[in-house]
């Protein structure tokens, strides 16, 4: 029983910046609109309660339909930004006055941002995990009828796109799906699997070696490599390391397009995705590739997803891609 092709939920995101995917949903008995960021990379979800966000938190107090559920709430990042406050329900839709489902969250009461704003609002599309996720509730709720999302981005303007819950629109990719199985993190599952391969201009980076790779929205600077397999990739675009400017600097002819093979599926990146050209010279610097922390794991972030049409199958643990179409 694979996946149907008519759309349940859907939920056009308009980033304001490009960032991260952002929908709107309408919170409590007031329909309070509220700016959500979707994060495939996390599982929580947390909503800044008006003590923390004037600008964009829910006034709970207002609202006739919410509930404590007097559980304690809290979300740490590895950025050491983190959140306090207790597990809540509250009814929720998806326009100003459509069908409306409860959706747990975590209310947040304080928040420590080491000076970041605290106006963001974050629900995690992982699954599996301890505490139901958004794609739990809608499930639940039977706002869908299968947990599974897709993602479409403009690669023309990457603030706009779509995400279906529930679904997948056959008008957003070209060819087949291809599916691939997602492996567990341990306390649940995020999206991802496993990178066979990453290779520019027939020169593989990856030594042979397998990856996991995370597909990650909610990480907004691009992609992270290991260090070995960044190292790799700029050997293969003859770069050298400006310090004064610190980039790395290359012939913008030695560029050729990223092919990020998971699983034997290829997802081709063009050098308009990872390079800027110089003004007034034949030379490019790296962008939105960076090395990351982790030597066993290649993060795909926001910035990449023009280049696949992401579906999202929690309930077969795979994920699945297809082709983007052009939009015109």
């Amino acid at each position: 029983s694979h996946l149907m092709k008519r759309d349940n939920f859907n939920s056009d995101f308009e980033a304001g910046s490009t960032a991260a995917p952002i929908i709107d949903l309408y919170f409590g008995s007031q329909n309070q609109k509220i700016p959500i960021i979707l994060d495939t990379g996390s599982f929580t979800p947390f909503l800044q309660s008006t003590d923390v966000s004037k600008n964009k938190g829910f006034d709970y107090k207002s609202s006739s339909s919410y509930e404590d559920k007097h559980q304690d709430f809290s979300v740490q990042y590895a950025d050491s930004t983190s959140y306090k406050g207790t597990w809540s329900e509250d009814d929720v839709s998806n326009t100003e006055n459509g069908q409306k489902f409860k959706l747990n969250f975590g209310l947040v009461t304080n928040a420590s941002t080491q000076g970041v704003s605290s106006d963001t609002n974050v629900f995690g599309l992982g699954f599996d995990y301890d505490k139901p996720t958004l794609i739990d509730d809608l499930k639940d709720n039977n706002v869908i009828s299968r947990k599974t999302f897709s993602i479409y981005s403009s690669a023309n303007d990457h603030s706009l796109g779509q995400i279906t819950f529930g679904a997948i629109d056959t008008e957003k990719y070209t060819g087949d799906l291809v599916a691939v199985p997602l492996r567990s993190s341990g306390n649940g599952y995020v999206w991802w699997t496993y990178l066979t391969d990453l290779s520019a201009g027939c020169k593989s980076a990856t030594g042979g070696n397998t990856y996991f790779i995370s597909f990650d929205c909610g990480y907004t600077t691009g992609v992270t490599l290991p260090s070995a397999v960044h190292e790799k990739l700029m050997n293969n675009f003859d770069a050298f390391y400006e310090s004064d400017s610190q980039n790395y600097v290359f012939d913008c002819d030695n560029a050729t397009p990223l092919e990020v093979e998971v699983m034997g599926h290829k997802i081709e990146v063009p050098t308009s995705g990872f390079t800027k050209k110089v003004k007034n010279s034949d030379k490019c610097v790296l962008q939105n590739i960076n090395v990351g922390s982790d030597d066993n794991t290649i993060t795909f972030g926001w910035v990449f997803f023009p280049y696949i049409y992401g579906v999202f199958d929690a309930e077969n643990k795979e994920l699945l891609f297809g082709k983007p179409v052009t939009d015109t």
